[in-house]
């Protein structure tokens, strides 16, 4: 069976930014650096059929925004699935992120330990979205979670396994620093 031709245009703006970046520097190369590097991005970009360089880069943008948001509008309307489990996380910035949590032990120098806490997601639903008014995700898959975490970020019912694969350690117990020790063990 024949492999189908492809055009340079019909790639990712991507893909054609990487090509026309080699292209270009080979061509400052073989003509000894004569010009600057703008030029040969500029002359390979109109070779893919760009006014210039700029335009390539512009649609690589345009491209990279669309991808970011992509599932976005989806994540923030969606309704809980009842077969899914769920856990509640605020994803700020710089990947810090807080959980909805509950108590599980204390630790040897009297501090709290917490684990995550699986939620009610209807309750969790009409709090955040009806009551408060603001945006909650609900991430069922791995593409989505990744984009939650880097790109949008806020508040979200996570599904038990996309979070566990995401960030192995996720229900491990954790030190709460935001509870007072216990008096007998602090010094």
């Amino acid at each position: 069976m024949p492999t189908k031709y492809i055009s340079r245009q019909e790639l990712p703006a991507s893909q054609q930014l990487k090509l026309v970046k080699s292209e270009a520097k080979k061509l400052r190369r073989t003509n000894n650096k004569d010009r600057n590097h703008k030029f040969y991005l500029n002359l390979v970009s109109r070779k893919y059929g760009y006014e210039n360089y700029d335009a390539l880069f512009l649609k690589f943008k345009e491209e990279l925004r669309n991808w970011q948001n992509k599932g976005r509008e989806l994540c923030k309307s969606r309704p809980a699935d009842s077969r899914r489990s769920y856990y509640f996380v605020t994803m700020h910035d710089s990947f810090q992120y807080s959980y909805y949590s509950h108590w599980v032990a204390w630790d040897d120098e009297g501090y709290e330990l917490r684990a995550p806490s699986q939620m009610n997601p209807a309750w969790v639903i009409e709090l955040i979205r009806e009551s408060l008014r603001e945006p909650l995700y609900i991430i069922h898959d791995m593409d989505e979670a990744f984009r939650w975490m880097w790109f949008w970020q806020g508040r979200a019912l996570v599904d038990h396994d996309v979070i566990t694969k995401k960030i192995e350690t996720f229900l491990l117990p954790s030190r709460s620093y935001s509870h007072p020790r216990l008096s007998e063990c602090s010094d």
